[in-house]
C-alpha cells in the first residue's frame, strides 16, 4: 500500500483536527504528499503536528474562489492532484420546529457546496491528467433519516446522490468517486452535536457515543481501504448496523421502530430542555 501512495498529492478539507487530521497523517505515513486546508488557523498547527513537509492552507470551503485558490495553490506547489479529500462539515443539532433559514443555509454551504466547490475546483486537473481519486464524506445520516438533524440528513444525503452520480460520470475520465458514510466517530464534530442535543450533563448520548464510537484513526483507516478497493459507497455503520440492516431488509418494520425510537428520543430532548 505504501508503495501506492508514494509521491502521490493528497488535498484535504476540513483537516484541522477529527476525521480530516487524521485521515491526512494516515496519507502521510503511506508516503504521500499532504495538503492540510481548512478555514480553523489551528490547520498550520495541525499541519506541523504531522511533519513539517505537510502544506497547511486557510481555505474557506463555502466560497468557490476561496477553494480555486486552494487549487492553484496546490498546483503551484506540485503541479498535479491525486487525491481530494472533502471532508469539512458541520453538525448542529435542531428539532425541526426550532431551526431557522441559517441552520439550513449553513449545512447546505458547508456540506454539500463544500464538496461541489472542490469537485469544480479540482476536477479541470483532474481531467487534463485522465486520473484522480475524489472522496466525499458523507454520513451514515445520509442513508437513514436521524431525529434533530434534518438539515444535516439533508446535505449528507445529497452528498451520497451526488458522489454516486459523479462516479458514473467521471469513470470515462479515469476519475474515481467514493463517498464515506461513517457512523459515529469520536470527532469534536460529534462532541459538539451530542452536547447540544443533551442539554444536561451526564446524558446517556453523548456517553453511548463516546463507548461505542469509532476513533478519528480507525476512520482514517476505513478511508484508505475504501480508496484502495476503489469502492464508490463504503459504509461502516457501526451502533447503527442493526436499523440499516433492517431498512434494507424489511421496511415497515423499520418505520415502526425507528418512528418509536424517534418518540423516545425525543421525549428526552423535550425532558432534558425543560429541566
Amino acid at each position: 500500500m505504501k508503495t501506492r501512495f508514494k509521491d502521490k498529492v493528497v488535498v484535504i478539507t476540513g483537516a484541522a483536527g477529527g476525521i480530516g487530521l487524521a485521515t491526512a497523517r494516515a496519507f502521510f505515513d503511506l508516503g504521500a504528499r499532504v495538503h492540510l486546508a481548512d478555514i480553523d488557523p489551528l490547520v498550520e498547527q495541525a499541519s506541523r503536528s504531522i511533519s513539517s513537509d505537510t502544506v497547511c492552507h486557510e481555505v474557506d470551503v463555502t466560497n468557490f474562489d476561496s477553494v480555486s485558490n486552494l487549487a492553484r495553490s496546490v498546483l503551484e506547489t506540485d503541479g498535479r492532484v491525486d487525491v481530494l479529500m472533502n471532508n469539512a462539515g458541520i453538525c448542529r443539532p435542531k428539532p425541526a420546529p426550532e431551526l431557522t433559514m441559517d441552520d439550513w443555509r449553513s449545512h447546505l454551504e458547508i456540506n454539500l457546496m463544500g464538496v461541489v466547490h472542490g469537485m469544480q475546483a479540482f476536477l479541470p486537473t483532474m481531467m487534463k491528467q485522465r486520473s484522480g481519486h475524489i472522496i466525499n464524506m458523507g454520513s451514515m445520516a445520509g442513508l437513514l433519516p436521524v431525529p434533530t438533524v434534518a438539515p444535516y440528513c439533508a446535505s449528507k444525503f445529497a452528498v451520497v446522490g451526488l458522489s454516486e452520480s459523479m462516479a458514473a460520470d467521471l469513470a470515462p475520465y479515469g476519475i474515481k468517486v467514493t463517498v464515506i458514510c461513517p457512523g459515529a466517530v469520536r470527532t469534536p464534530l460529534l462532541e459538539r452535536a451530542t452536547r447540544d442535543l443533551s442539554t444536561t450533563p451526564g446524558s446517556a448520548i453523548p456517553r453511548m457515543f463516546d463507548r461505542l464510537g469509532l476513533s478519528p484513526q480507525k476512520q482514517a483507516e476505513e478511508i484508505i481501504k475504501a480508496v484502495q478497493k476503489g469502492k464508490v459507497i463504503h459504509a461502516n455503520p457501526g451502533i447503527m448496523y442493526p436499523m440499516l440492516a433492517l431498512q434494507r431488509t424489511s421496511r415497515d418494520l423499520y418505520d415502526r421502530l425507528w418512528g418509536l425510537g424517534t418518540r423516545l428520543l425525543m421525549s428526552r430532548v423535550r425532558k432534558a430542555k425543560d429541566r
